[in-house]
């Protein structure tokens, strides 16, 4: 089956802005996401502003982020790991945005846009590039930065945006927006340290000269990938009004011309999950069977990265977006199914695991709650918020020593975010038979938080519970939060 991108179910948000003071409080975006060999896990660097003094996007820095399920991020404590050079003259003096990451030969090659001026994208934006043995540093500029800057009188005059950088053949490629409109072009390199425009072919992907289409304004930040024999392109559109991600397509001979738009465009689009977001500045990750989509979005308190996907599980019926399906959990990968849910536990705590939430910059808490016997909980895939129609959020409960012939309650805390009373359920079902998978009790709750309590008899406590909470009936922009789940022997 083949996956091409689009067709995208759309999973929200994965990482929000920072505190107060942080380096990324103010905005993020441009989420760039890797495996990264080194560290066994995936890695995303991200393009973020701290407050000015202004209270406007300032100090343009690189965050980092990681994953092992590339639907779960949590922020790197030692980011950013690249900052501008504050040093007059220098082309990236006011800041760093566009970043994106090359690793070879034991080498991060960071490709990023330079920002000549304080401010969000300010002065002149050129392509830079600097060098480290590890993600973390130390870090070592180009000393011919910028190594692909504006050309007055052609395509690319006035400012060049978003490197992608990619390998076909022995050739480097690199696919860049640049000039005002802004239209997207390439480059070629042979060792990675110096390129070459192709200003004679390029742009080869232009913007709609009519404004009032979806992509009438520009069209930028290219990521390219292939299927089957195709090549394809992901790239950000605006008209002025919305924002989108659309797709193009190139034949391999033809490659790195050619590029034809998809009658289905956009893919990607503005309001997708019924809030006030965008889709834009594409990052694409493929799997054996599936296809990864990040983007940035934004609604009323700001700019966060998200994430839509599409897989083959999808494509089969299993959507996990559908209300309650014990076959696949809601924030795990969709290609492991169930088999996700058997991960080790690595705490052998005497209570329930407290945890924290996979963005930790997030208001809302996310705790289990103690008790008195012996218990874990596989935290692995957690995600707290959950929001759309059917909503749904799950984990997992172990437990290795509960005193035979008691009975116990499992309680649930949640809360809403809807004025009006909804309808929620609270699930649970036994290892991979799902032998509790029907059983379930609803209770209609507001906005405050509240409890559901369900009684467990002692055949049902064996090991392995899965707990399954949702809202039937929930609505475009409903929000769910999970606040805690324990067990207490009953009285």
């Amino acid at each position: 089956m083949t996956l091409d991108g689009s067709k995208l179910l759309n999973f929200g948000r994965i990482l929000s802005l920072g505190p107060t003071g942080s380096f990324d409080e103010s905005l993020i975006e441009s989420g760039i996401v890797g495996y990264d060999p080194n560290y066994n896990k995936y890695r995303m660097v991200y393009a973020a502003y701290a407050k000015g003094t202004d209270g406007n996007p300032a100090n343009g820095s690189v965050g980092l982020a990681w994953s092992e399920d590339l639907f779960h991020w949590r922020k790197d404590p030692l980011a950013p790991i690249f900052q501008k050079s504050g040093i007059a003259g220098t082309p990236d003096y006011g800041g760093i945005t566009g970043p994106t990451i090359w690793f070879e030969n034991n080498t991060y090659y960071l490709f990023y846009i330079g920002i000549s001026a304080d401010g969000y994208e300010a002065g002149t934006k050129t392509i830079n590039m600097a060098t480290a043995p590890d993600i973390y540093g130390p870090w070592t500029r180009h000393p011919n930065n910028p190594i692909i800057p504006p050309v007055a009188d052609t395509w690319r005059k006035n400012h060049c945006f978003h490197p992608f950088v990619m390998k076909v053949d022995g050739t480097y490629y690199m696919f860049f927006n640049a000039g005002n409109p802004e239209q997207i072009g390439y480059a070629t390199s042979t060792n990675l340290l110096d390129w070459v425009v192709d200003d004679v072919n390029s742009p080869v992907l232009l913007n709609d000269p009519d404004q009032s289409k979806w992509d009438g304004m520009f069209v930028g930040d290219p990521w390219i990938y292939k299927v089957d024999n195709k090549w394809y392109m992901s790239y950000y559109a605006y008209n002025g009004t919305t924002a989108h991600d659309g797709i193009a397509t190139t034949t391999e001979e033809d490659f790195p011309l050619g590029w034809v738009k998809s009658p289905k465009n956009p893919i990607l689009k503005y309001n997708m999950d019924g809030t006030t977001n965008r889709g834009a500045k594409p990052c694409i990750v493929q799997t054996e069977n599936a296809h990864y989509h990040f983007y940035t979005s934004f609604d009323e308190n700001g700019n966060y990265l998200a994430l839509a996907y599409e897989s083959i599980a999808l494509n089969q019926g299993n959507r996990p977006d559908k209300g309650y399906n014990p076959n696949i959990i809601k924030g795990f990968n969709p290609n492991i199914g169930y088999m996700a849910r058997k991960r080790a536990v690595t705490s052998s705590a005497q209570e329930l695991l407290h945890v924290k939430q996979a963005n930790p910059d997030e208001d809302f808490a996310n705790y289990f709650a103690p008790w008195a016997g012996t218990l874990e909980v596989d935290t692995t895939g957690l995600r707290n918020d959950i929001n759309g129609p059917n909503a749904e959020i799950n984990t997992k409960l172990l437990h290795s020593s509960i005193t035979g012939g008691k009975s116990y309650d499992l309680i649930v805390n949640c809360k809403t975010s809807r004025s009006q009373p909804v309808q929620v359920s609270v699930a649970y079902y036994q290892d991979e038979s799902f032998k509790y998978g029907d059983t379930s009790l609803s209770k209609t709750i507001g906005t405050t938080q509240d409890t559901i309590t369900m009684k467990l008899t002692p055949a049902d406590i064996i090991n392995n519970l899965y707990v399954a909470l949702s809202c039937p009936n929930s609505q475009s922009g409903d929000v769910l939060w999970w606040i805690s789940a324990s067990l207490k022997e009953s009285t």
